[in-house]
């Protein structure tokens, strides 16, 4: 459906009663994580955001994660040994890019 194909009231405003609901993100749309620091980041995602699977390629904000989530998923993500920060989260968004960006990171 266009926007033109949208009523507008008198104000020219778009009625947004008349537009078609979005389409659901699929979390699972794509590859499922590999063994080791993919799989922990793919668990780790579903627990924070209340999740039962989450594929490596869907980022995080994609999946309804936001700033509180982000420290949550960090703070778990240390405990499991892995140096994550909080801005790594934003800067790399899904479990495929996280993993690749903490492979040359020593946790502790």
């Amino acid at each position: 459906m266009s926007m033109a194909e949208n009523s507008t009231p008198g104000n020219g405003e778009l009625d947004r009663g008349t537009s078609p609901a979005p389409e659901p993100l699929d979390a699972t749309s794509h590859r499922s994580p590999d063994f080791g620091t993919e799989e922990l980041l793919g668990r780790l995602f579903a627990q924070v955001l209340d999740l039962t699977d989450v594929g490596v390629d869907v980022g995080f904000e994609d999946l309804g994660g936001d700033s509180i989530a982000a420290i949550r998923l960090v703070t778990a993500a240390r405990k499991a040994g892995l140096p994550l920060k909080v801005r790594d989260v934003f800067a790399h968004q899904s479990v495929g890019r996280l993993a690749r960006a903490l492979g040359g990171r020593s946790g502790g």
